[in-house]
């Protein structure tokens, strides 16, 4: 199910870069979690913003579930003025496949719902490497040096279909990339790393009631500016503020 705005065109988009977010509401250990509060601000807006920050997307998209309990996630989002496509609830790769398809683009930036520190010169270094059309991948978790919710996967949507052909595997359906990464052999994967390494076990990414209470206190303590690596080291002091 597609719900774009209507008179909207998206051909010609083909060697351009569309931003996929991905997210629903039926979080197992954090349920609704898109449309809960971080500061003032529902998760999936903060997400956006900073998405929409980046330059030479193509589009923006939010990419969630057909099931109705997304139905409230998609009106908020069109309230945003956001397009939304809707396909399988638990076949992430099969809608990720179909969303790009019906874009149109040749290479999409795959963005997990949950990350509200999503950063957009990240998003644009990323986009600049992935300039080659023989790359398949390009990622700053192969291995990860960057903190958790900052991720960066510039996928060839060519190649997501080969592996959506590939694969029966439910673990490698529910993880987009996750074939690419068990196949690094197969592909021509691009990796680029943080020189603050020493950051990359710390979460930026909600995924837990803990999670939404350090960035909630991270957003009121340290401002709506703060980025990533400020937000990664502040959070360290977390513990000690309990």
């Amino acid at each position: 199910m597609v719900c774009f705005r209507v008179g909207k065109s998206y051909q010609d988009k083909s060697m351009k870069v569309a931003a996929i977010i991905f997210s629903r509401m039926g979080s197992s250990r954090l349920p609704g979690k898109a449309l809960r509060h971080i500061a003032g601000e529902p998760l999936i807006k903060r997400v956006i913003n900073r998405v929409s920050k980046a330059k030479n997307f193509s589009t923006v998209v939010v990419a969630t579930s057909n099931s109705k309990t997304d139905d409230r996630l998609v009106k908020y989002i069109q309230s945003l003025n956001i397009d939304v496509f809707r396909g399988a609830a638990h076949d992430v790769l099969n809608r990720a496949v179909s969303c790009a398809s019906y874009l149109g683009v040749e290479k999409f930036v795959r963005i997990n719902g949950d990350s509200p520190f999503i950063d957009p010169e990240l998003l644009e270094k990323g986009i600049e490497l992935g300039a080659d059309p023989n790359l398949d991948l390009i990622s700053n978790v192969f291995p990860r040096t960057y903190p958790v919710g900052t991720s960066v996967e510039i996928i060839k949507t060519d190649s997501l279909k080969k592996i959506l052909g590939l694969t029966v595997d439910s673990c490698d359906k529910e993880h987009v990339t996750r074939f690419f990464y068990k196949n690094p052999q197969k592909f021509k994967i691009l990796n680029f790393e943080s020189d603050r390494p020493d950051l990359r076990k710390v979460r930026l990414a909600v995924d837990t009631e803990e999670d939404l209470e350090r960035l909630n206190w991270l957003f009121k303590e340290f401002g709506e500016l703060i980025n990533f690596e400020m937000a990664a080291e502040k959070s360290l002091l977390w513990s000690s503020t309990e």
